[in-house]
């Protein structure tokens, strides 16, 4: 056995489920309003139908792509966290 210092990550990742949700996001954004935008002024039950997907896609895409900014936030200050623990062990 040798008396090494455990490895210690340099940097926090970002969760893969976060990139999904930035790519997921600004698509669903873009159908959704696109869907929606396009049969709004129509009266057919299948443009009604289309318009209601339209707003559902819009607001589900709009919820994603908060919840990747709020992982990549959290992200961020467990990586301040980690170098001023670092800072911490160095200087002893």
């Amino acid at each position: 056995m040798t008396n090494s210092q455990p490895h210690q990550p340099s940097r926090v990742l970002l969760p893969g489920v976060a990139l999904l949700l930035f790519v997921a996001g600004p698509v669903l954004i873009g159908i959704g309003g696109y869907l929606g935008w396009k049969h709004a002024d129509l009266t057919a039950d299948w443009a009604l139908s289309l318009a209601r997907l339209g707003s559902v896609l819009f607001w589900v895409g709009v919820a994603a792509l908060l919840s990747a900014l709020i992982l990549e936030g959290v992200r961020s200050v467990a990586q301040q966290q980690l170098q001023l623990m670092r800072n911490e062990s160095d200087r002893d």
